[in-house]
């Protein structure tokens, strides 16, 4: 008789990819995870559900040990003003010009998986904003991005 073998469940977060080489970190990274002894999960993908999206969420959350968001570049926006308009002193207007934005379910699922003390590991698309919880210490976790 084959023993059986169980997987570790991790909660995988993306968005939709809409480039070929974002589909294809996904599969890399599933494949990854799998030869180790994990299992992704990702809702809509590998698990559906009848609830409303939060409930699903955290229902499969509770299931996991862990969470890896993956910001993939999604919304290009050729000019962000940050503080339009500010006529308060010290909140001057900022400008950032062509920046990529990731799907607010990127910041979501990460912050659902810090309050209920799942370990995560934050992963963002070269050119994605820094902001919410890819801010840098946000989480308190090791920035190791590449200098």
């Amino acid at each position: 008789m084959t023993p059986v073998t169980f997987k570790i469940s991790v909660f995988l977060s993306f968005p939709k990819p809409h480039l070929e080489r974002q589909e294809n970190f996904v599969a890399s990274l599933c494949k990854y995870l799998d030869e180790r002894g994990l299992t992704a999960r990702t809702l809509g993908v590998t698990d559906y559900d009848t609830d409303t999206p939060l409930t699903a969420i955290r229902r499969l959350m509770l299931e996991s040990n862990g969470l890896i968001a993956v910001a993939f570049r999604r919304s290009h926006h050729s000019e962000i003003i940050y503080n339009a308009g500010s006529d308060i002193d010290g909140r001057p207007e900022r400008r950032v010009q062509n920046a990529w934005s990731t799907s607010i379910w990127a910041h979501v699922e990460p912050a659902m998986a810090y309050q209920l003390g799942l370990p995560i590991l934050l992963l963002r698309e070269s050119g994605v904003l820094a902001e919410g919880v890819f801010e840098r210490g946000v989480v308190g976790l090791l920035d190791l991005r590449r200098s």
